[in-house]
């Protein structure tokens, strides 16, 4: 029973960093913007399309997101996701112009997209029935602590004068939840619609504490 209950809150914790790397991405342009148009001598419509191309992105991978999960499996998408987190925020970083750093921030909408129909339908497949309802309140609760945390991380780095460190903030929870995804159970409501009735199974008895419940 102690078993399934630690499996359980840690395949929670780890779908909830989706939402606290969509809180952090979607409030990093706040602090950092006025940085990125000095540097990239940018206009006051060409500094727009900074928060712009993430919430494209996020259309875009929100519009796909419900056939990648229903093709490939909701662990499999989320591992994807944490992985376009973690490589394009650091080539976000690392670019020198102002057109690969817009294509990196469009690839990360895509991520925060996938993650924001995932993570939830994930955490609603895995998580016990009495407390189904909490958890998808706690992904939501983390995006809202997202938000906070990188404004308070921008203010903390704005005597930098540097967007470049700002962003290399979202680095650590980015490379936190793509390896960490690599170690979560696949969704077995998932397994079963596709066939794969006993690895579902298998999964349950190590998420649920009765057999009555598998």
């Amino acid at each position: 029973m102690a078993r399934s209950n630690s499996i359980v809150i840690w395949v929670c914790i780890i779908a909830a960093l989706a939402g606290l790397l969509f809180g952090l991405d979607i409030a990093y342009v706040n602090g950092s913007l006025d940085l990125i148009r000095q540097e990239f001598h940018l206009s006051n419509d060409e500094s727009q399309q900074i928060a712009g191309y993430l919430l494209a992105g996020a259309a875009a991978g929100a519009f796909c997101s419900g056939w990648l999960s229903r093709k490939f499996g909701r662990k499999k998408v989320l591992v994807l996701s944490g992985l376009i987190f973690t490589v394009f925020t650091f080539s976000g970083m690392l670019s020198h112009t102002i057109q690969v750093f817009l294509i990196s921030r469009f690839i990360i909408g895509i991520a925060v997209g996938i993650a924001s129909f995932v993570a939830p339908l994930y955490l609603s497949e895995i998580a016990p029935y009495k407390i189904r309802g909490g958890l998808i309140a706690l992904y939501q609760l983390m995006i809202t602590i997202g938000i906070f945390l990188m404004f308070i991380s921008n203010a903390a780095l704005l005597h930098t004068h540097s967007w470049r460190i700002m962003m290399s903030v979202l680095l650590v929870p980015s490379i936190i939840m793509f390896l960490s995804c690599l170690t979560l159970p696949e969704s077995p409501r998932w397994l079963f619609l596709t066939g794969k009735v006993k690895q579902a199974e298998e999964i349950l008895s190590r998420i649920r504490q009765s057999k009555e419940e598998v």
